[in-house]
């Protein structure tokens, strides 16, 4: 069966400033092709004392995905579930795909599989529950999901938002990401909830500390690194307006890529155009993790979107 590629992917629609009823609309559009998938909708064939979990995902590599992944993997306890993971992206032989793999019962490397052939080896592999990673994040493979190849699937972790399938049970959220009064009316899932957050950050603590930028003594130093299409006018409205009540301030933000060379242009020509001077937009190139973690000390307040 032929995929329509949607007018509005479901993670381009998170990003914009419509209602969590309207997101929750796109997402069942674009997982309703493939609800007729042929389904395994049929108990797993092999027999255990343990519960068999496998963790589908394209981000077991060095990426913000894979990092904050790894937290949830070391964290199982193996007398009572044996863990499996199925990486149908490209392995980069990094650190943390070496810890993915080390945390796993069973790690399976499927980059170059069907979406039919990843499913099926799922199901032989008697998984009871299957957790999709991906949802509809970029690098994602709906298809596997579709064809149901586990009894329960879980959508958690790299999409803050419904799958807006029939195919998959649960999300796993946390109050914050989904405040229980919304719940009805922006997920088609039933809702796990965590206590705290529905993140296992897996940090050391032990970061060293580095001079990076040359901030005035004086400056306090905003900052914002979220990647550039999260960024959106209202917010950084008023992240001018702070920088406007609060002398000798400035907004520290992440460099985009080269491919967005030119929003460095707009971010600061914006600025001028709400009254701020350009320069007090300080942009940090990209750095590997440790060193990243290390120069966030600069800072004094974040600013999220």
């Amino acid at each position: 069966m032929e995929r329509q590629i949607p007018a509005l992917l479901p993670y381009d629609a998170t990003l914009m400033n419509i209602s969590d009823e309207m997101k929750k609309v796109i997402a069942m559009s674009n997982s309703g092709q493939w609800d007729q998938s042929v389904q395994h909708r049929h108990p797993p064939t092999i027999h255990t004392t343990k519960l068999n979990v496998g963790y589908v995902g394209y981000d077991f590599r060095n990426h913000p995905m894979g990092q904050l992944t790894i937290g949830a993997l070391e964290q199982h306890n193996h007398s009572r579930i044996h863990l499996h993971a199925y990486a149908y992206g490209p392995n980069d032989n990094s650190t943390w795909r070496h810890r993915s793999e080390a945390a796993c019962d069973v790690f399976r490397d499927v980059f170059e599989a069907s979406d039919v052939d990843i499913a099926a080896q799922i199901h032989a592999d008697g998984i009871h529950i299957a957790v999709d990673l991906m949802a509809h994040t970029r690098g994602a493979r709906v298809g596997i999901s579709g064809l149901k190849p586990a009894p329960i699937l879980v959508n958690y972790l790299g999409y803050p938002g419904t799958m807006g399938s029939s195919f998959t049970d649960y999300a796993v959220v946390d109050r914050f990401v989904v405040p229980p009064t919304k719940a009805a009316a922006t997920f088609t899932e039933k809702l796990v909830y965590l206590p705290h957050t529905y993140q296992v950050n897996s940090y050391e603590w032990g970061v060293d500390t580095v001079t990076w930028h040359d901030f005035n003594q004086s400056s306090f130093v905003f900052c914002n690194f979220n990647t550039i299409n999260k960024m959106e006018p209202v917010a950084f409205g008023l992240w001018m307006a702070i920088l406007k009540r609060v002398p000798r301030s400035v907004l520290w933000l992440l460099e985009p890529s080269r491919v967005d060379a030119g929003v460095v242009r707009t971010f600061r020509a914006e600025a001028a155009a709400r009254g701020v001077d350009p320069s007090r937009l300080v942009f940090a190139p990209r750095l590997p993790r440790d060193q990243h973690l290390a120069r966030l000390r600069h800072a004094h307040l974040f600013l999220d979107s």
